[in-house]
């Protein structure tokens, strides 16, 4: 949560209300951070510092992974972790997708 607000502060600040505005209206549960005994493991397919993001969502057992860092987290790492890993906009995109094929 700090990393993705600190984000919108520097790359994008005109969106920080709404982001703010949307957690406001989630119901989010967020997870401890995981142990070094879960992170370890992966620090041969992404790089220390994105491991730890990883771990949590192993050990979370989350749907899918969004992340706009497709340069560490990549096809390699979701079949690896056995992950659904998407973009922010491939999971929109999927939305309209089952959307749209929910109304035909």
């Amino acid at each position: 949560m700090t990393e993705c607000r600190n984000n919108l502060s520097k790359k994008l600040p005109a969106a920080l209300p709404v982001f703010t505005a949307l957690l406001t209206q989630m119901n989010l549960e967020i997870q401890p951070d995981p142990p070094l005994s879960a992170s370890n493991p992966w620090h041969t397919i992404i790089e220390a510092k994105d491991a730890p993001i990883l771990a949590a969502a192993i050990l979370a057992q989350v749907d899918r992974l969004l992340s706009l860092n497709t340069k560490d987290f990549t096809s390699e790492v979701a079949t690896a972790s056995r992950l659904t890993i998407q973009t922010p906009a491939q999971f929109i995109q999927e939305i309209r997708e089952i959307v749209t094929i929910g109304l035909l």
